[in-house]
């Protein structure tokens, strides 16, 4: 039986926050599949409005005759490009990507960091390792 003495307690609180630590980055992770998913498709919902007014544009100018464009045509021809463009400003306003990258950069970069924790704290011998390698983690974190 190893016998650690006083510094038992705080090894099993550092144990048990790396349980909790563990708990929360799969909490993280899930919600931050979900909100990429999101984004994501909302960016591919905008892409495909924006493509498809643009071909109900042409197809529009291509096929409407004098008639037509005297009625509504012209209407739709000054309409659908005003849509278009304002997706597209959308598109470019929002950075969805750059905001997507973003996130998987940082879920990444803390799914790596809690990894390396629990790689490090199990090769933790002393109660002095664990607080040190915590300190580590607190700063690693903070950047």
């Amino acid at each position: 039986m190893n016998n650690r003495g006083p510094q038992d307690s705080t090894f099993k609180r550092f144990r048990a926050q790396k349980r909790t630590s563990r708990r929360l980055l799969l909490c993280v992770c899930t919600q931050t599949r979900f909100a990429l998913s999101k984004l994501a498709l909302g960016r591919s919902s905008l892409q495909i409005i924006g493509l498809a007014i643009s071909f109900a544009t042409s197809i529009i100018a291509a096929l409407s005759d004098k008639e037509d464009f005297e009625r509504w045509a012209k209407y739709a021809l000054v309409i659908l490009p005003l849509i278009a463009s304002l997706v597209s400003s959308i598109l470019t306003q929002l950075r969805l990507y750059d905001l997507w990258k973003l996130r998987e950069d940082g879920r990444i970069r803390f799914q790596d960091l809690s990894i390396e924790g629990e790689r490090r704290a199990a090769a933790a011998n002393s109660d002095e390792e664990c607080t040190q390698l915590r300190q580590e983690l607190q700063l690693n974190l903070m950047k």
